[in-house]
């Protein structure tokens, strides 16, 4: 319950992204939980989106 209630912590503009992904059917998810539920420990917002920006870079390529 504590790690959902701290995705509250994070930016409006990543809460938004993540709540409108498509789903994923098949391969990785654009950006691990791992990785997301560390994000509401970084208190300013522009310091998230920084973060946040990274991780998508980072995001596999899908194999075709």
């Amino acid at each position: 319950m504590t790690q959902v209630m701290n995705l509250l912590n994070l930016a409006p503009e990543i809460q938004e992204e993540v709540l409108f992904w498509p789903e994923v059917e098949a391969g990785p998810e654009p950006v691990s939980e791992r990785a997301l539920r560390r994000l509401p420990g970084v208190m300013s917002w522009d310091d998230q989106l920084e973060i946040w920006n990274q991780l998508r870079e980072r995001r596999p390529s899908s194999a075709v």
